[in-house]
């Protein structure tokens, strides 16, 4: 489940979810996106916000997921 304490952990325990099945490396995208979007105004920190190639990206990791494939630093170790 994604909450607010997702944004703040550590990218091996977000690997273990995407790895166990815990949720998509689309719905890790989304809610990040969301955040952003969120935050983004408020902070202006971010320049130029490419969800479309991020959700195109995450759906190409989960296919890769699926066939058992782990090339991406971020899936961890």
């Amino acid at each position: 489940m994604l909450d607010a304490q997702t944004a703040f952990a550590p990218i091996p325990i977000l690997a273990d979810g995407l790895r166990n099945g815990g949720f998509s490396s689309r719905e890790l995208t989304g809610f990040f996106l969301k955040r952003c979007e969120e935050l983004g105004p408020k902070y202006n920190a971010i320049v130029t916000l490419t969800a479309d190639r991020g959700l195109q990206e995450a759906d190409r990791a989960d296919a890769e997921l699926a066939s058992g494939v782990t090339i991406a630093l971020y899936f961890g170790p």
